[in-house]
């Protein structure tokens, strides 16, 4: 019976062996695809955007930007396009000291996954972002992306905590005015968000989610 065991023993390490050479490793994925829409919506309530090194905040009631899914049902790569972001707009922007402010958009951002899904969220990005904010004496642009994470059940995009790939930028032209020069505003600052962008359809479509591949 003991030389039984033994050989029973054996035979199941044997198996597992060969089972663990036979089967490739896991792997992650390397595409994603949208669906719903075919219209899509961000909009965040209660956004600041602080600029970091001059400690400087301009709080925002909203910020919505507003377009449509790129071919929904279509897989393509992590970081290729998933959703054009063409419509822009926001109410209600203030800095405590300089007061209302216009922050408004040069280009049409996109929206797209770059990573797998980790806890039920993937990591995001909305790209091609330029802004311009005027105050009177003092105009600047922010620029670059807006890294974070995109949860479908929640249908929200959470940008990063800190820099979230924007700075101050350098064009169309870097800082300019009088109160930009007081407050000393530069050209490669950064620039951090605070507050979640709700991902709600306008009516007729539907929201938007992800899948592998």
């Amino acid at each position: 019976m003991k030389i039984f065991t033994q050989a029973v023993g054996v035979l199941l390490v044997a198996t597992a062996l060969l089972l663990a050479t036979a089967m490739p490793p896991a792997t992650a994925a390397t595409t994603y695809t949208p669906t719903g829409g075919p219209a899509a919506s961000f909009a965040a309530t209660g956004l600041s955007i602080t600029l970091v090194e001059p400690e400087q905040t301009i709080t925002c009631t909203k910020m919505s930007l507003g377009g449509s899914v790129l071919s929904p049902g279509t897989s393509r790569a992590y970081g290729a396009d998933g959703v054009s972001l063409g419509s822009f707009g926001t109410t209600g922007c203030n800095h405590h000291i300089l007061g209302p402010t216009a922050v408004t958009a040069l280009t049409t951002p996109t929206f797209a996954v770059v990573g797998d899904s980790t806890g039920g969220t993937w990591p995001a990005r909305m790209k091609n972002v330029v802004w311009a904010v005027h105050w009177p004496n003092c105009d600047l642009y922010i620029s670059g992306v807006i890294n974070g994470r995109f949860d479908p059940a929640a249908h929200s995009f959470l940008p990063n905590t800190g820099a979230v790939g924007l700075t101050i930028a350098s064009t169309p032209a870097p800082p300019t005015g009088s109160f930009c020069v007081t407050f000393d505003f530069q050209a490669g600052d950064t620039v951090a968000l605070s507050g979640s962008f709700l991902s709600t359809p306008p009516a007729g479509s539907t929201n938007l989610s992800i899948a592998n591949p």
